[in-house]
Parts: C-alpha cells; sequence; structure tokens
C-alpha cells in the first residue's frame, strides 16, 4: 500500500509538474504571438500615417512654386535696388529706380526659410516611406527623387501611392 500511495503522489507531483510546463508554454507561445500581432498593428499605423503625410506633402508642391516665384521676384527687386544705388541701371530701368524704395525686398529670408522648411519635410516624409514599406515603394520614392521632386509628373507621384496601398499589409 506504501508503494501504490507513493506512486499515486509520485504521479499527482508528475501531472502537477506537466500540467505548469505546458501552461506557461502555451502561455509564452500566446505572448509572442501578442508581441508580434501588436509590432505588425503599429507598423500598419505608421504605414496609414505615412500615406496621409505623403499625399499631404504631395498637395504642397503648388505652395512650394509659389514661393519660388516670390523668392526670384525678392531677388530680381534686390538686384535692381542695387543696380539703381550704384547708378549701373539701363535706361529703360531709371523710372523704376524712381520708385525702388516704396517697396521692402526684405521677404528673401522669410521665403527661403518657408521653402527649406518644406523641402526638410518631404525629404523626411520619402525616408520615411522607403524605410516603412517595401522594395516598390523605394524604387517609386527613388524615381520620384530624380530631378525636382515637387515637379515630378503626377505619374511618379500616383506610382508612389499604388507602390505604398499594395504594400500595406506586406511585413
Amino acid at each position: 500500500m506504501l508503494k501504490e500511495s507513493i506512486a499515486g503522489a509520485l504521479m499527482a507531483f508528475l501531472g502537477a509538474l506537466s500540467g505548469s510546463y505546458l501552461t506557461s508554454y502555451f502561455e509564452q507561445k500566446n505572448w509572442e504571438e501578442r508581441f508580434v500581432l501588436e509590432q505588425k498593428k503599429k507598423v500598419l499605423e505608421k504605414r496609414i500615417e505615412l500615406i496621409e503625410s505623403t499625399v499631404r506633402v504631395f498637395n504642397r508642391a503648388a505652395t512650394v512654386e509659389g514661393l519660388r516665384g516670390t523668392l526670384q521676384a525678392e531677388k530680381d527687386y534686390v538686384l535692381l535696388k542695387v543696380q539703381c544705388s550704384t547708378g549701373s541701371a539701363s535706361l529703360s530701368l531709371s523710372k523704376a529706380c524712381k520708385d525702388i524704395d516704396k517697396h521692402g525686398g526684405e521677404n528673401i529670408e522669410r521665403v527661403a526659410k518657408e521653402i527649406h522648411a518644406l523641402n526638410a519635410d518631404f525629404s523626411a516624409i520619402m525616408s520615411l516611406d522607403k524605410i516603412y514599406f517595401g522594395a516598390k515603394t523605394q524604387k517609386a520614392v527613388d524615381s520620384l527623387m530624380q530631378g525636382d521632386p515637387w515637379l515630378s509628373s503626377e505619374d511618379k507621384k500616383q506610382a508612389l501611392l499604388s507602390a505604398m496601398a499594395n504594400e500595406m499589409d506586406k511585413f
């Protein structure tokens, strides 16, 4: 009877031990799966945010073109002002020299800073697009960045957005 009691206790102990082990093992697997799922969710949320940011930055192209025109006009004004003050302005510009002080010309730095900030945003968003998405998006970004990205064709912009949409759930 003692042997049977010891055997029963040993079986109960082994059952409890294996039950604890199996519970721990499955709980660990469950935790790992939840962790991976949570990471995928975060990447997916970031990708959605990047698509929205990419569309917003594409819509700023007209603003950049306008700012560039303003910057060029300001530069032309400063050049004219210098020519008038040194007396090297042509005869056709001599009338303009009389009215030269009616305009400031102090917008150059402000406009240049705005353009720089928009360029920095564009560059940052494109870099993040390349990090968070796959090879098709990276290729589309590289194609877009050849030349002046603000003047890129609608086809290149659409190709980037399509690549991002196609790689949205690729991990």
